[in-house]
């Protein structure tokens, strides 16, 4: 019985050093995934229908998909909200067209939040109230 363990001692010794040293070579293949990655387009705005489109490759050691699909989820609500305001700005500005379409909606450098006759419109995330 002793002499047994000593040989599965020995055994694996050799082969730890066989691995360690590169004598013995292979292991994992790489992981395939089953989905094509589909990034955030290269250039222009990204809207929440860019974010929704993205997937990642997974990985063996990649990411936690619930983590990375809770902030997936949270970029959509954010990006819609955003979108949601800066439209609401341009209507009040008189401007419902895209900044990209539309020449500058008031004196060059002016700032749409600086409405003098609305003074809660300068204070990020204060509305004023509606009558």
């Amino acid at each position: 019985m002793t002499l047994l363990l000593t040989l599965l001692v020995l055994a694996v010794a050799v082969a730890v050093a066989a691995v360690a040293t590169g004598r013995i070579t292979g292991g994992l293949d790489a992981p395939v995934s089953s989905l094509p990655a589909r990034p955030l387009p290269d250039d222009g705005e990204i809207g929440p229908a860019d974010v929704e489109r993205v997937r990642f490759s997974p990985a063996l050691r990649g990411y936690r998909m619930e983590e990375v699909d809770r902030t997936l989820d949270r970029l959509v609500l954010e990006l819609a909200r955003r979108d949601e305001v800066i439209t609401g700005l341009r209507h009040r500005l008189g401007d419902p067209a895209p900044a990209d379409q539309a020449g500058p909606a008031g004196p060059a450098g002016a700032d749409p939040l600086d409405d003098p006759a609305d003074p809660a419109a300068s204070r990020p995330g204060h509305h004023a109230q509606e009558a």
